[in-house]
């Protein structure tokens, strides 16, 4: 069993609350690193693909930043991103994050498996 002193917790996402978002890592491009947002929708319930999803963030261009957007954006600079194979904790069960890469839903959590 994996320690669970460095398994990071996640929240679902609940509409305008920043505090459920991450950063988010994968490779993109040329190979390159690319950090994102995302968050995490619970779609076990679906009949038609029942999973729980990570979701990337849309972008969203400002004319004025306030200062909790401002901390948001650097709280996303600065954290440690979720990043594939990842093991991470949702709602009391732990799951192995497999990152599919630059889509609407950048990745899924797996079941964790020892």
């Amino acid at each position: 069993m994996t320690s669970t002193t460095n398994i990071r917790m996640l929240e679902e996402h609940v509409s305008m609350e920043r505090s459920s978002i991450y950063a988010v890592e994968y490779t993109g491009f040329k190979g390159r690193t690319v950090r994102t947002e995302g968050y995490i929708f619970d779609g076990r319930d679906c009949k038609r693909d029942p999973a729980v999803f990570l979701m990337q963030k849309s972008a969203c261009l400002q004319g004025h930043y306030s200062e909790e957007d401002i901390a948001h954006i650097n709280r996303i600079r600065t954290e440690t991103p979720i990043r594939h194979g990842d093991v991470v904790q949702f709602k009391g069960q732990l799951f192995t994050v497999k990152i599919l890469g630059n889509y609407s839903d950048c990745g899924r959590l797996v079941p964790y498996a020892e």
